[in-house]
């Protein structure tokens, strides 16, 4: 930084590299506010050259940290302009813009959006199967975050077909030798407030992802993501059986 500071001036792009790499290494320490400072400090200097497609990734790092206080309209609104910015220097298909359609739909959910958040997972899901393609993880985790939304909002119908086809990704991608079920299966299984075709529907839904996991103490899926997927796929079964859908 020293030898920075007697090299260039302040606002010298030259600076970047080194402000990301302390504005990261606060983030891992917990210090929002070193990472603020310095994001901020290489705001300022990408505006001046002009550089879009940096101002853009920069609007989503201050994003995440608004998103980790727990300032959740500010979050928004800086991934709003992060977004627009990548748009405008990428192009609609870059996977930098997919990346902060997610943010978005997340930050939307939890601001009570549910609407805007699935129009924005659904965009989102048409750039990863373009970009990455049908079969990739990220694919199978959008779809998980589509079938969520689903759930909240009473469609079962579509919640199973989004979660059903997370899986089927997620058993392409993780195919390892992985026995037994997740213990919440078990519990679920096992529950007496569950009407028996519930439960017999489980039986089938816990065998098809089953082979994914194994029972550990604290139920740590060994997928990334799976363990979620799991999890979802019970409960929006159970909220389809209630709502009559096969």
């Amino acid at each position: 930084e020293r030898l920075l500071e007697q090299a260039v001036p302040a606002d010298d792009p030259a600076w970047l590299p080194l402000l990301r790499e302390q504005a990261n290494l606060a983030v891992t320490r917990g210090d929002h506010e070193g990472a603020r400072d310095r994001f901020e400090r290489a705001v300022v200097i990408v505006a001046g050259a002009g550089d879009r497609a940096e101002s853009g990734r920069l609007a989503s790092e201050l994003g995440f940290l608004d998103y980790q206080e727990g300032n959740f309209a500010a979050a928004r609104d800086r991934f709003e302009e992060a977004l627009g910015s990548l748009e405008d220097a990428l192009g609609s298909d870059h996977p930098d813009v997919a990346t902060v359609l997610n943010d978005l739909a997340v930050t939307e959910k939890r601001l009570g959006n549910l609407d805007r958040a699935l129009t924005l997972h659904e965009r989102g899901l048409e750039l990863d199967e373009r970009i990455l393609g049908a079969d990739h993880p990220h694919t199978g985790d959008r779809l998980q975050n589509i079938c969520r939304l689903l759930v909240a909002l009473d469609r079962p119908d579509g919640a199973v077909a989004a979660c059903d086809r997370a899986l089927e990704i997620h058993e392409l991608s993780y195919r390892a030798s992985m026995p037994d079920i997740t213990h919440q299966g078990r519990r679920l299984l096992t529950d007496p407030d569950l009407r028996a075709d519930v439960r017999e529907g489980l039986v089938i839904h816990v065998q098809r992802f089953g082979p994914l996991f194994r029972l550990h103490v604290g139920f740590r899926p060994l997928v990334p993501g799976g363990g979620q997927v799991a999890c979802n796929l019970l409960v929006v079964w159970i909220a389809a059986a209630r709502a009559g859908v096969d």
